[in-house]
């Protein structure tokens, strides 16, 4: 996104654009698959405004986008007669993403591949971000950016690669003074909190940098885990046994092969008792050992 703002002049210029390279690729897509389908014949209502929550959530990611619009179509084909996608049905994809993305971020730190200063770090985030929403809630106007310092932003970037947060411009002007990394919350846990409504634009109060919070000798998970790896580890964390995953389906969560994930689940974590291993139909699905040991169900 910090491309985008340079290049076409800020936010507003970059969020435009974003939008109209949102709608080519879902339209090129389309025809791809048939030349004879097009945007108008699968989606329903307000297309500007479908186009402008996909644009915002997956801030041009195109797996997010795939990921919204699998889960919208199952929606539409569950709920309407008709099976075209309305903004109704967007919403449920929108929701799905980022619960996928969080499941694998909370997934990575309980299983101590990610530090907990992280979490800690996004709670004081989205605590901040509540509190202006209440402190400013009379002249209606959203808290869903922030400004750090740049020489905090590496702390950022766990939550940023986890699409909890956005990097939006690298040198922002601060009304007080000085060139700071301005961010945004994921659009959808901003819809799902009333921090903002559509249009996102205030920042916090004073600019105020961000507060380390320092954890001493926080345990780890031995391994040098690539960031494919951690969110493959942190989505399985996230499941119990009735929610078990095969490698396809979290290789199209995580972005990567499933032959990634068959291999590394297979040879890798289930040898280290990281992770359970059911077979179903000839086919592997993988769950969290942790949560399965904890579950009174099984217990004796």
């Amino acid at each position: 996104m910090n491309d985008f703002a340079e290049r076409y002049g800020g936010i507003v210029g970059a969020i435009k654009t974003l939008e109209k390279f949102t709608y080519q690729i879902i339209d090129n897509r389309l025809r791809t698959f048939d030349s004879e389908v097009d945007f108008e014949k699968v989606f329903q209502g307000n297309q500007d405004e479908i186009i402008s929550r996909i644009a915002r959530e997956s801030m041009g990611v195109p797996r997010t986008i795939g990921i919204i619009l699998q889960n919208a179509l199952i929606q539409a084909e569950t709920e309407g007669s008709n099976k075209k996608i309305s903004v109704k049905d967007v919403n449920v994809g929108l929701r799905f993403a980022k619960k996928m993305y969080m499941q694998q971020f909370q997934g990575a730190v309980k299983k101590k591949i990610i530090p907990g200063f992280y979490m800690d770090m996004w709670n004081g985030i989205l605590g901040k971000a509540l509190t202006e929403k209440e402190r400013v809630k009379k002249a209606k106007r959203p808290a869903s950016h922030f400004m750090i310092d740049p020489i905090r932003s590496k702390y950022l970037d766990v939550l940023s690669e986890n699409f909890i947060i956005h990097l939006l411009e690298e040198s922002r002007t601060s009304k007080y003074g000085g060139k700071y990394f301005l961010y945004a919350i994921d659009y959808e846990i901003c819809r799902e909190n009333e921090v903002a409504k559509m249009k996102v634009k205030r920042c916090f109060e004073c600019d105020e940098k961000l507060v380390e919070i320092l954890h001493h000798d926080v345990p780890m998970t031995k391994g040098n885990y690539t960031e494919a790896e951690v969110k493959i580890l942190g989505m399985i964390g996230s499941l119990n046994e009735s929610e078990a995953m095969s490698a396809l389906e979290i290789s199209e969560a995580v972005g990567c092969s499933r032959q990634k994930v068959s291999n590394w689940c297979s040879k890798v974590l289930h040898k280290k008792n990281l992770i359970y291993i059911k077979k179903k139909d000839g086919r592997n699905y993988y769950y969290d050992i942790e949560i399965q040991n904890n579950d009174p169900k099984h217990e004796g």
